[in-house]
């Protein structure tokens, strides 16, 4: 009887929560707010014609709740919940007809395999997980998301379909699960008329000579003859004289004022959501700023980037991931993504400005983004003129940047 309790609690907590939760998702803002937008009017319609309030509350719970199993993904989750099995022939051969439908579709940018589908290895309790990458047209692959999972519902076939705005957020969806990609359409570049200039970011913990290699890298290049820049990705310390505003060190000196310390967040829901929005807002600003300074035919090396601010995030504890999605989504494509690798006791040894267990947890951090941010790594612990050697050789390899030598002089 406790275990048939248990499971009949975890069910209904998993539903509640998961009911609470489908709003706006980090991974796909767009699906969000089409269903804010479609309920919303049956809402509004519902008042317009007269109805009470209390009568208007009922029937949006029953529209909710109807749209939820079929066209939000609710009826793969109960399965899930229930622990119901499926026909592992049913589940390979609608797996089949995924496979022989994504190379021939034109609704979405991508269609991505993940789990035990991608590996070959689905029992009676799997289900089918696709990532489908939104297209040009937001409408229509929001519809055909829909479609898509109410058919496996009429069905009973389990289906996870996940609508992600972005490509970038793939890894972040997989959290480490394997995935494959099964279909690809021929998808604009991030800059196919070639009005932007080429972007290099560094990223790793403070100490690891990101700024001093990022410096000395802009000479290496402008003696090549490339046009570099340098740029500072990270938020910039609030200013009365100029333009450069920090929502989020505002925000820190009240929180230290009012006699508590940043990592107090965690235990302080609100103060922390405020925070996320303040870091979201000037992450924002930079990468306008950082657009700004990618002018075509320049290359522009990036002191820290997204993945630094996300490990910030994560060195102050739990509760900030639903806006990692949001900050590699407002992110510029970097032509190249460097990782200054150093050991924290190294990088404490050259810079003390925080302390080796804070720098041991920021490392902790970044090792699991460089399971999601594909980043190229550099030995740190190399003197400075060895580090930009390795930064050049995978610029070369790669052909991220014009490391062209600059035409003699002729006198």
């Amino acid at each position: 009887m406790k275990t048939v309790a248990f499971r009949v609690r975890s069910f209904l907590k998993g539903l509640f929560r998961s009911w609470l939760r489908e709003g706006v998702r980090w991974y796909s803002t767009t699906e969000g707010l089409v269903r804010i937008l479609l309920e919303g009017a049956a809402v509004v319609g519902l008042l317009g014609a007269g109805l009470d309030p209390l009568q208007v509350l009922l029937l949006w719970l029953v529209l909710h709740s109807v749209a939820w199993v079929f066209f939000y993904g609710g009826h793969a989750k109960l399965r899930t919940w229930a622990k119901t099995p499926t026909q592992v022939s049913h589940l390979e051969a609608q797996l089949g007809e995924f496979l022989r439908w994504a190379p021939n579709q034109r609704t979405f940018s991508a269609v991505v395999l993940r789990g035990s589908g991608a590996r070959g290895t689905m029992d009676e309790y799997s289900d089918i997980d696709l990532a489908l990458i939104q297209g040009r047209s937001i409408l229509r692959s929001v519809l055909a998301v829909w479609a898509l999972r109410a058919r496996s519902a009429f069905r009973r076939v389990p289906v996870e379909a996940h609508l992600l705005d972005d490509a970038r957020l793939v890894p972040f969806l997989a959290k480490g699960r394997p995935w494959r990609i099964i279909s690809r359409n021929p998808a604009s570049a991030s800059d196919p008329t070639g009005l932007r200039g080429r972007l290099i970011v560094f990223s790793g913990i403070d100490g690891s000579g990101k700024t001093t290699v990022a410096t000395r890298l802009v000479e290496r290049l402008r003696s090549r003859g490339v046009r570099a820049e340098y740029f500072y990705g990270h938020r910039t310390a609030y200013r009365k004289r100029g333009t450069h505003l920090s929502f989020a060190i505002a925000f820190r000196s009240f929180w230290r004022h009012s006699g508590r310390a940043l990592p107090d967040l965690r235990s302080h829901r609100w103060a922390r959501g405020v925070f996320a929005l303040m870091t979201l807002l000037d992450y924002r600003l930079v990468m306008t700023r950082l657009a700004k300074a990618l002018r075509p035919g320049v290359t522009v090396v990036t002191d820290r980037y997204v993945a630094d601010v996300i490990a910030f995030l994560r060195f102050l504890g739990g509760g900030f991931e639903p806006i990692e999605g949001f900050l590699l989504r407002v992110s510029l494509d970097p032509d190249a993504t460097v990782f200054f690798d150093l050991e924290p006791r190294v990088a404490f040894g050259r810079k003390s400005e925080q302390t080796l267990e804070e720098l041991e947890r920021f490392e902790a951090a970044y090792r699991d983004l460089r399971q999601i941010v594909l980043m190229r790594t550099v030995d740190a612990s190399r003197p400075v003129d060895d580090v930009v050697d390795q930064v050049m050789r995978i610029l070369e390899e790669g052909a991220e940047v014009p490391v062209r030598v600059a035409p003699a002089q002729t006198s």
